[in-house]
């Protein structure tokens, strides 16, 4: 069985390009769970066809629908129904209602407020292949489970997602730190990603091999929390 995975896809503020629209009295989420065509931080690239599967067999007009709409890939979060799935030439685009509930009111609140902007889909690889020319690997089908409203672009929050280290969330800070619009906004996220690889106390761990986890440390959530409340201040240099 394919592992269950999650691939956030960050929007571009204020270039009105698949950007999400909310209707707070309404209590109604438009926007996009994935983007296709572009490769990502993983290396991968999903074209479009990707989901018509799971659209078919289990999206809001199959005749099982299951796929949820959830707040950081949590089940217990669920946000509210998912009415529209699609794809079209940008990407997964959804419509979703939210409900009237207090885990629903706080995410409208910081939907309007401009606090959650990206969002991430929980899925299964069925079929890939590999693409020498792009050097990606190309996602040509996918079971698709959930879209999540997400607080942080690389997924720190959730144990689902595939980052397996430490080494793993640094290298994708890097990643976010290249993109930096400015000399300065990058040099200020590089200094502040090595002194929370110092205060962590987690540069240099390699992650274990896959399936045979190593035993947690005492405390090591506790730092780890500390340090994804500190990154916030990454995602508020870029």
């Amino acid at each position: 069985m394919q592992s269950y995975k999650t691939k956030t896809f960050s929007i571009v503020p204020g270039t009105g390009w698949m950007e999400t629209k909310v209707d707070v009295p309404g209590r109604k989420v438009m926007g996009y769970f994935a983007a296709f065509g572009n490769k990502d931080a993983d290396g991968d690239i999903i074209p479009r066809g990707a989901f018509a599967k799971s659209i078919a067999e289990r999206g809001p007009q199959s005749a099982k629908p299951r796929i949820l709409f959830l707040r950081d890939h949590d089940s217990a979060k669920v946000l509210g129904r998912v009415d529209v799935l699609r794809e079209d030439e940008k990407g997964l685009y959804f419509e979703a209602a939210i409900a009237d509930t207090q885990l629903g009111n706080e995410t409208l609140e910081l939907y309007k407020m401009g606090a959650l902007t990206e969002h991430s889909i929980g899925y299964q690889t069925i079929k890939s292949r590999y693409d020498n020319e792009q050097k990606a690997n190309v996602l040509e089908e996918l079971k698709l489970w959930e879209g999540s409203v997400v607080a942080w672009g690389a997924n720190m929050c959730t144990p689902l997602v595939g980052i397996k280290s430490a080494k793993d969330i640094f290298e994708r800070l890097e990643t976010l730190a290249k993109q930096a619009p400015d000399d300065e906004y990058k040099q200020r996220m590089y200094v502040l990603i090595e002194q929370l690889k110092a205060e962590a106390a987690l540069e240099g761990k390699e992650p274990p091999d896959e399936g045979t986890p190593e035993p947690a440390e005492p405390q090591a959530d506790a730092k780890l929390v500390e340090v994804i409340t500190r990154l916030k201040e990454i995602r508020n240099l870029i």
